[in-house]
């Protein structure tokens, strides 16, 4: 057994920093490397206060800053990349991977919010966490996870909840006190030895090798309890999450002051199940309002900011800190890393605005038109918002940081060294280029006049703008005559059949907060689409006068239009597109579950109608084809679901169904990747101790990370790199031999 080990760079020794000083609003570049850092306190700053407290009801970004460092979940990475223990142990996974059991930590304890041990963690709380996740008292935003991988979890959530028919009868009525007991006992998803076992096994619908890494992410933590206690329903639920003070807590920190726009600050708990991972001690936030895009970099030259990523359109920190070369920054304390962020940022299509309204109901319809999807895909110049991100890295008219598949690249590569990614330009090679290669011409700016997919759908080039190839071939069948040329007159057309003779309004929803940095940029993408001549379609601007107006709106789908972003849950390609399927994370976006009633036959998605208060789609014939899109998407998503041993052919069949839904449906415009290259920051945090694995929650955990006194120089930061890279081989070499 191999027991080699090697200790990270623990000290450094004294080493010059060559070149004079850069002045900047009184701070000095040699002031900055000799400042002195308290390395027991992170300090950081946020824009959004927290939705809600519970890892069962929330799939926000922001909220999992916070809970995945409240909360334990089963499995995490470290910083090496490895899946290791938190909470919990894989302790076997059959053959076919279709059941998977853990064991949580002897030390594994609950906690109230004032650090109080309370219970420990049962395997019956993995329990609790899916009745708690499938009942709609919950209002999770994380059912449909569930549902895609738990057997029998669809099954209960229709027990729990009741199912209604057209009419609004009961045809399965929902589940009492008793019921619900009983269905506890024989749940079949999830199964423990006995009620007071730490162990606990997931049947799963299917076969996922992968399920590790599913059990990275929050919405997989167990829950206690009181999460759904029938004798304090102020407490249990949706109400489980609402505060603080009511949760109990499982993770390396608690919270110690909650002002919503104003601090946060968590502290360590000392008797968190792995505390001896946890160096740093607590952890404040400061609340930013309006923020501009120099504030985090002020912020962290003034003290008050352990880290600051340096925006390229703030150019006074750019000048200062970066110069020409993002990969080699003109500051020595600077730290440039090729982006890991997996987000992919899209402006989302809501089909079914909750709004009464006639701008609304007329929005409706008009998102249900495929004419009117393919106007916004080919005509809104996606580069006039990205480059709010990308203008100081740009060379040319369109953004180096746009994005034109859903699935991030490089994050899903197999063995091989082949991207997911690829089969997507090999589905839009075979669908689009082939068929149109003598009658149609692709205006790309970033590339030329090119034929190669791969260039074509690269980060960074633009697939969408003015692609009369890829729209003849999406309306093939229905209008071979279609052009860039008369897309207007077909969106008037469609629309004067549902009695729309008007340009039509589509609401668009933008965050107030963010008035003086990226709205300026959206703003302008937008006003550019509304003045080309002859538009049909305006887009409205609607602007929330605060961040909480803002999360309201976008949770209850008060809008059709809005960028949002998604970062994968766990390594698979259907992390991202069983968003947009049929009961997936983004139905309440896409508003699919709002104005349609699906149903499933085996592995087909059927639409079976609009629902009551949607009725009016009815009218519109492409309203139909629409929601019917989406059921063909649902369906290909779960033939490939199916594949589990062949990942070339698995891969293949998803690529399909994200090629049909962005180029042949136009139900997805992506946008843009938020660090499309470099990312440049000022940080305290000591290099390769921050978890970086794109999925799961441990990119926003603090379990190994350290602090730094000083800032480091680059010939610093270059040992802990080649230190890094030997620890990790040798760890890949104990792997191999069976070490520890």
């Amino acid at each position: 057994m191999l027991k080699l080990k090697l200790k990270m760079l623990a000290s450094f020794s004294a080493i010059t920093l060559a070149g004079s000083a850069v002045t900047s609003c009184g701070v000095t570049t040699s002031r900055l490397m000799s400042r002195l850092n308290d390395v027991n306190t992170f300090k950081f700053t946020y824009l959004y206060p927290l939705t809600n407290w519970s890892t069962g009801v929330t799939m926000q970004a922001e909220d999992g800053r916070y809970l995945n460092n409240l909360q334990g979940t089963l499995l995490t990475n470290d910083q090496y990349g490895r899946i290791v223990g938190d909470l919990a142990e894989i302790v076997r996974s059959n053959e076919d991977s279709t059941e998977w059991t853990f064991k949580f930590k002897d030390d594994a304890y609950w906690y109230d919010a004032f650090g109080n041990k309370m219970d420990p963690i049962l395997g019956k709380d993995m329990k609790n966490a899916a009745f708690y996740v499938l009942n709609n008292r919950s209002i999770s935003e994380t059912a449909g996870l569930w549902e895609t991988f738990v057997k029998g979890a669809t099954e209960l959530k229709q027990k729990l909840n009741g199912v209604k028919e057209k009419n609004g009868t009961f045809s399965i009525a929902p589940a009492s006190s008793s019921d619900i007991e009983q269905l506890y006992e024989n749940f079949e998803g999830i199964t423990t030895p006995s009620k007071d076992s730490k162990e606990f096994t997931f049947h799963l619908t299917k076969g996922v090798p992968y399920f590790d890494t599913v059990v990275t992410y929050t919405a997989f933590a167990p829950l206690p309890d009181k999460a759904i206690s029938e004798d304090k329903p102020n407490e249990s639920y949706y109400n489980y999450g609402r505060t603080w003070r009511i949760p109990w807590y499982s993770g390396a920190y608690l919270v110690d002051v909650y002002e919503p726009t104003s601090q946060i600050i968590l502290k360590k708990n000392p008797n968190y199940v792995n505390s001896s991972d946890i160096h740093v001690s607590k952890l404040e936030y400061t609340y930013l309002k309006n923020a501009d895009v120099s504030r985090n970099r002020v912020l962290f030259e003034s003290g008050d900011a352990s880290e600051a990523i340096i925006a390229p359109t703030d150019s006074a920190g750019w000048n200062k800190y970066v110069g020409k070369d993002a990969a080699n920054p003109i500051f020595a304390g600077a730290t440039s890393e090729t982006s890991p962020d997996p987000t992919t940022f899209n402006y989302t299509m809501n089909m079914a605005n909750v709004g009464r309204d006639e701008i609304s109901r007329r929005a409706n319809l008009a998102m249900t038109t495929k004419s009117v999807r393919a106007t916004l895909s080919n005509f809104l110049d996606r580069s006039l918002f990205a480059k709010y991100f990308s203008d100081a890295l740009d060379s040319g008219k369109t953004s180096s940081f746009l994005r034109n598949v859903y699935t991030a690249r490089k994050f899903v590569v197999e063995e091989d060294g082949t991207d997911y990614a690829s089969y997507v330009e090999k589905q839009y090679e075979k669908q689009v280029m082939k068929p149109n290669a003598l009658n149609a011409t692709l205006d790309v700016e970033s590339s030329g006049q090119t034929t190669s997919a791969s260039d074509l759908l690269a980060d960074g080039s633009d697939a969408l703008y003015h692609n009369e190839a890829n729209l003849k071939n999406s309306f093939k069948d229905t209008n071979p005559e279609i052009t860039l040329d008369n897309l207007f007159n077909q969106v008037r057309k469609d629309l004067k059949a549902v009695g729309i003779n008007d340009r039509v309004k589509i609401p668009t929803l933008m965050n107030g907060n963010l008035a003086t940095t990226s709205n300026i940029y959206l703003e302008n993408m937008i006003d550019t689409f509304n003045s080309i001549d002859n538009n049909p379609i305006e887009i409205v601007k609607h602007i929330t006068v605060d961040v909480t107006e803002y999360q309201t709106l976008l949770k209850k789908g008060g809008w059709n239009l809005v960028i949002s972003g998604w970062s994968p849950d766990y390594s698979d390609p259907s992390t991202y597109l069983n968003t947009y399927a049929i009961g997936g994370d983004l139905q309440g976006y896409t508003g699919t579950n709002r104005a349609g009633n699906f149903k499933k036959n085996g592995d087909t998605v059927v639409f079976e109608g609009f629902k009551e208060e949607y009725k009016y789609l009815e009218q519109n014939p492409e309203a139909t084809k629409t929601m019917n899109s989406y059921a063909d998407f649902s369906t290909k998503l779960n033939a490939a679901d199916k594949i589990s041993t062949d990942l070339k052919t698995r891969y293949e069949a998803y690529a399909e169904a994200e090629f049909n839904l962005i180029y042949r449906d136009y139900l997805l415009i992506p946008v843009y990747v938020p660090n499309g290259s470099y990312q440049v920051k000022l940080t305290y945090k000591k290099p390769f101790t921050q978890p970086l694995t794109p999925y799961g929650g441990s990119k926003y955990r603090f379990n190994f990370v350290e602090l730094t006194p000083f800032l480091l120089t680059q010939r610093e930061r270059d040992i802990l790199a080649i230190r890094y890279e030997e620890q990790k081989r040798i760890l890949k070499l104990e792997a191999k031999m069976g070490g520890n």
